[in-house]
């Protein structure tokens, strides 16, 4: 009974369905009874042992070829392994890797011209077959065991570029008069239709992701990759599908989703949310520009009402970012970005005492020539901080910063130098207050600035001098000078005297 049980799992998980097999290859399986495609939408199975049956939900019937042109999740690659014993995979995953079983194929004959199959599983005498279950209706059933009759049969269709029953790849978006589509796929393939290109994201490069072209005829398999297309028409965009290729492209930025299945609620694969911190997806902005952006109106809504997520679509090639990206990263070519680097100009901000004092652009490689010193009154200028001799891929900052200045001011009594000082500009200036000698007095000073200037000063003092009065004990006479201090005897010169009577005169001291 185990076996019978795996059976039908391997066969649930794999999607698979049978027509005309005609050896290894990729193949498309029909329902006979329904027309209905299998598609194999998500990798998750399970096992329910009491009721010996397998859980079918990872497989999906779709109705019509032309549905299923596009459908990556209806490309089957069989390969036979010994009579009729196969491994069916498809979407990064298969039979024997998932449960270590190969799957059995029986051929019932042709009908009309068309080879039927038979899908089955004995255990311990049970046989069970591989049906349309029919449920669901419209153009979407699910497969089950429960079918009869043609609901059985199924029909294996091998994928060929130059026949009906080809892949052609559905463009997502449109530039100008070129077609893009995100893409992600478990098999290898290269252009069947003229005009066609594949691109891998190379770089991020501040706003801007860097497309670069794939040289290989064959893009290897499960290779996230922006497939440029020759038409909106999928029969002109066909693919030719391979097994095997070439070692993975290195340096791919780009990431791929398989499923998109929202039916299995239960299967982390089963579908992948958008997540707009780290994660960009392709689309045209608003200038018509090819951008990845955090935009989510292209993207999987659930079916069963909006519970708040955007999901990314099947078979869907996305840009991991890293957190603090920006939302919008306008899509360029190596080619276009050399010339967008080129012609790309960077700040030089100058910046003095901490605030901007210039800014300057330039193209990198340009060479760098400093602004001369900006003169400030009072100030000293330190110089710039060291500059490259050539302008960066980048913008730079450059430092500068003043020193204020001291300036002399001298005190004068006519041609006596009384004091020498020295005095921040814009500081006010300290006023001597104690410099009379015993002839002079201090009145004031003259022409103070209010405070100091950006020169040299000269502060002149306005003294007066002469004699109060005249004091005698019969022997020596003191003379009282004017700013009170007594002296045997006045300097000579010309002296005022203030009389007793309160008159003054002047006297003549020889």
């Amino acid at each position: 009974m185990k076996r019978f049980i795996l059976s039908v799992l391997a066969t649930t998980i794999a999607c698979l369905s049978f027509a005309q097999l005609t050896g290894n290859g990729f193949y498309r399986i029909k329902n006979y009874g329904s027309g209905y495609y299998m598609w194999v939408c998500d990798n998750t199975g399970s096992i329910d042992v009491a009721r010996t049956n397998a859980d079918m939900g990872a497989i999906q019937l779709w109705e019509g070829l032309d549905l299923s042109i596009s459908e990556v999740s209806s490309v089957l690659y069989f390969s036979n392994v010994s009579a009729d014993y196969w491994n069916v995979q498809s979407q990064g995953t298969g039979v024997y890797e998932l449960i270590k079983h190969y799957v059995q194929i029986h051929t019932l004959g042709a009908v009309d011209g068309v080879v039927l199959y038979q899908v089955y599983a004995t255990e311990a005498g049970m046989t069970l077959y591989l049906s349309d279950s029919g449920s669901w209706g419209g153009d979407y059933h699910s497969l089950g065991t429960t079918g009869k009759g043609t609901y059985t049969r199924w029909v294996a269709e091998p994928i060929d570029a130059n026949t009906d029953n080809y892949y052609g790849i559905k463009p997502a978006l449109t530039v100008g008069d070129k077609y893009y589509a995100p893409f992600y796929a478990d098999f290898a393939f290269s252009f069947a239709s003229p005009g066609m290109k594949a691109y891998i994201v190379s770089a991020i490069e501040g706003n801007i992701a860097v497309l670069k072209p794939i040289d290989s005829e064959i893009i290897p398999r499960s290779t996230p990759v922006i497939i440029e297309c020759s038409s909106l028409d999928k029969s002109e965009n066909r693919l030719n599908l391979f097994r095997d290729a070439s070692a993975t492209i290195a340096d791919n930025k780009l990431s791929g989703v398989y499923f998109c299945n929202e039916h299995r609620q239960n299967s982390k694969d089963a579908k992948t949310a958008f997540n707009a911190a780290t994660m960009r997806v392709l689309h045209v902005n608003a200038e018509g520009k090819l951008v990845f952006d955090t935009a989510t109106k292209d993207l999987h809504v659930n079916w069963y009402g909006d519970d708040g997520y955007r999901y990314l679509n099947s078979n869907q090639s996305y840009l991991p970012v890293a957190a603090g990206t920006l939302a919008e990263l306008v899509v360029m070519t190596e080619s276009e970005y050399e010339e967008y680097k080129a012609n790309l100009k960077y700040t030089i901000t100058y910046m003095v005492d901490g605030e901007v004092y210039k800014t300057a652009e330039l193209k990198a490689g340009e060479p760098i020539t400093l602004e001369s010193a900006p003169s400030k009154e009072g100030y000293t200028f330190s110089g710039w901080s060291e500059a490259p001799e050539t302008m960066p891929a980048g913008d730079v900052v450059i430092t500068g910063s003043f020193s204020i200045n001291s300036y002399k001011v001298t005190f004068m009594y006519g041609d006596n130098v009384l004091q020498e000082i020295s005095v921040q500009y814009g500081a006010t200036i300290p006023l001597p207050s104690s410099l009379e000698s015993e002839r002079y007095t201090l009145i004031e000073w003259l022409d103070v600035p209010a405070t100091m200037p950006a020169h040299d000063v000269t502060i002149n003092a306005n003294y007066v001098d002469g004699i109060n009065g005249i004091e005698s004990d019969g022997q020596q006479s003191k003379y009282i000078m004017l700013n009170g201090i007594s002296v045997n005897s006045p300097v000579k010169g010309v002296h005022v005297v203030r009389m007793s009577d309160g008159t003054i005169k002047k006297v003549m001291v020889r």
